[in-house]
């Protein structure tokens, strides 16, 4: 009964989505395991790209450790060029594999790459980055034949282990297999590639190296191993093409000169050249070059056939699983109609009713009602009934708003009239204040420069006046000895009317003294002549200096008065003009209050306008209903 607390529609879509749920799951994982199929496949694909790379630059290695340890054999006496050769040729093979790398998905940032592929990855990098340092070592015989060997074979091992990794990558059995058996393959070639160094340096030295012997037979021994395992794994095609290689004569010559190394216990003596060794043992290994190769582009183009067939199955899964999904969604929606169609009612009614109300004439579809109607007929019936009370009580609301809108709109412009009128009124009295303010302002600097004037005016008498009387007391002085050089001049002219009698009684001797005495009372009359007439000129001028100062001793107190005055004058100019900011102030404030207040009232009128306009709107869209 619970079932009746939900809508018509949730009914519906909890009857179709639980076996729509399910198959969605259920397709959900169909599509996650054929896409996790089909990255595997790419992975392998990617995977087996690099082998093809990987595996080029192990066979170049390995050539490169079998004339790298004949030519410190030989103490750098014997293969000194091709160990050139060959190292340039290895480095042209390097030089591709990095770029397939750089370029390939273990190079990617994203997260998709395998951290193990990455790591190993990242190891081989810095193994290539020591062959430098390796080769320079070798080439100036600074280390031993099995260091070198160990360092190439660790390089190798590197490669192979990340190449060895392609089993595990693939979902597919066969594929699987396959790529374990060529897995397998490359051991085997890398083991016969160490055995072809280690035989080198043997027949080099004409004997084996300290530990090389035993190395010697777990070479052989793990070769055996491989190949067993090979032959377990391998499909036919591939033993059948290796069974052709085998036939070549480097095979039968190479097992020979491995018989004779390790009969009598690895003691000799040897016959066999290190380089005819070495020759023989790289075509062998060539020729398993090409079996590997072989077996690389047969399991690269098994993995992309994969590839393309679980592409294949992921579309068809795909288009499967929207088929099903398009056609449940219409099967719901057919459902749905069909229940809907079923509900019952009056449609006819319904769709009067619904007419009615679209049409605008709630009287209608209120006369059409039936009071014994259920379900959508009678939700119908109760919206008709109480729109139609909405709408009573729009029309009559909205008549009322469109009058007082109307009065709004007039109140509200007669306010916006008034307002630009004082704004105006008061922006005429702000300038006749401006003007004030500004006459006011030049009164008092006027005021300001005149007092200064009378205070430099009274500075300046003052100082007439003290220079006067410093003069006066001048003249008293040079009257007092210019008296004192008239009393010299007479005593002058004594002493030389003495001298003139003397010179009178001298007779004849004293003649020209006579002469000198009477031109020195000439002089002395001279002088107390003018000293005369100087005396005359100073006491006239102590005079003038007296009547001066007592003329400025009269001014002073006019001119200290007025200074006074006009000092009273400037601090009243002073206090005015602040009086007058104060109250061009005021205006200001009052000229924004009302240039505010008219902003207002012309906003309050536009939104008076709006407000009659959208009245008369609703006005008009209430009208589209007819209620009588």
């Amino acid at each position: 009964m619970f079932l009746q607390n939900f809508s018509f529609s949730n009914k519906i879509g909890i009857l179709s989505l639980m076996p729509l749920s399910g198959l969605i799951l259920l397709s959900a994982v169909a599509l996650h395991q054929q896409y996790t199929e089909q990255q595997a496949a790419q992975a392998v694909i990617a995977l087996a790209d690099y082998a093809n790379y990987g595996s080029a630059v192990v066979h170049e290695l390995q050539k490169e450790r079998g004339a790298s340890s004949l030519f410190l054999a030989s103490s750098g006496k014997s293969f000194g060029q091709r160990l050139s050769d060959q190292q340039a040729l290895t480095d042209k093979h390097i030089k591709a594999y990095a770029s397939f790398v750089s370029s390939s998905q273990f190079s990617d940032d994203d997260g998709d790459s395998d951290a193990d592929v990455v790591q190993a990855l990242s190891q081989i990098d810095r193994q290539l980055s020591e062959l430098v340092a390796v080769r320079n070592k070798i080439r100036h015989l600074r280390l031993e034949p099995k260091t070198a060997i160990a360092f190439y074979t660790e390089l190798n091992g590197q490669i192979l282990t990340l190449i060895a990794a392609l089993p595990r990558l693939s979902r597919d059995a066969r594929l699987a297999t396959q790529l374990a058996a060529y897995a397998s393959f490359l051991k085997l070639k890398e083991r016969a590639g160490i055995e072809r160094a280690v035989l080198s340096s043997t027949f080099a030295n004409q004997g084996f190296l300290p530990g090389m012997y035993p190395k010697t037979l777990a070479l052989v021994t793990a070769q055996d191993t491989y190949l067993d395992t090979f032959h377990s794994l391998a499909p036919p095609r591939y033993l059948a093409f290796l069974n052709t290689k085998q036939q070549q004569p480097a095979f039968t010559q190479a097992q020979n000169m491995r018989q004779q190394a390790l009969q009598n216990n690895g003691q000799g003596p040897f016959t066999v050249a290190a380089s005819d060794w070495f020759d023989t043992q790289t075509a062998k290994i060539d020729l398993l070059k090409s079996v590997e190769d072989f077996i690389a582009q047969d399991s690269l183009m098994t993995a992309e056939r994969l590839e393309r067939y679980s592409i294949y199955k992921l579309q068809l899964l795909g288009a499967f699983v929207a088929v099903i999904i398009g056609l449940s969604l219409l099967l719901f929606m057919q459902l749905r109609k069909d229940l809907l169609n079923q509900i019952g009612g009056e449609p006819v009614h319904v769709k009067g009713l619904a007419n009615a109300v679209a049409a605008g004439r709630l009287h209608q579809a209120d006369a059409q009602t039936n009071a014994d109607s259920t379900g959508i007929v009678h939700a119908l019936t109760l919206m008709t009934r109480r729109l139609l009370d909405v709408v009573k009580a729009i029309s009559s609301s909205s008549a009322q708003i469109d009058s007082a809108a109307g009065e709004i709109s007039g109140a509200a412009q007669s306010l916006s009239d008034s307002a630009c009128q004082m704004a105006a009124n008061i922006e005429q009295t702000g300038s006749a204040l401006e003007q004030l303010t500004a006459s006011v302002r030049q009164n008092q600097d006027n005021a300001r420069l005149t007092r200064e004037s009378v205070e430099s005016a009274a500075k300046s008498a003052s100082e007439v006046d003290h220079a006067v009387a410093e003069t006066a007391t001048a003249m008293a002085q040079i009257a007092n000895k210019i008296q004192q050089i008239d009393e010299i001049a007479y005593q002058t002219n004594l002493l030389s009317l003495n001298a003139s009698i003397e010179a009178a009684r001298a007779g004849q001797s004293g003649a020209g003294f006579q002469v000198v005495a009477s031109e020195v009372r000439k002089l002395a009359a001279r002088s107390q002549a003018t000293a005369t007439e100087i005396t005359t000129l100073a006491t006239a001028n102590v005079q003038l200096s007296q009547q001066a100062r007592t003329l400025l001793t009269d001014m002073m107190p006019r001119i200290e008065q007025s200074n006074s005055l006009i000092q009273e004058v400037a601090e009243a100019g002073v206090q005015q003009a602040q009086g007058i900011t104060q109250i061009n102030e005021a205006i200001t404030q009052v000229s924004s209050a009302i240039q505010h207040s008219a902003a207002a009232s012309e906003q309050l009128a536009a939104t008076a306008e709006t407000l009659n306009q959208q009245s008369k709107v609703l006005v008009d869209q209430v009208s589209f209903f007819r209620i009588d």
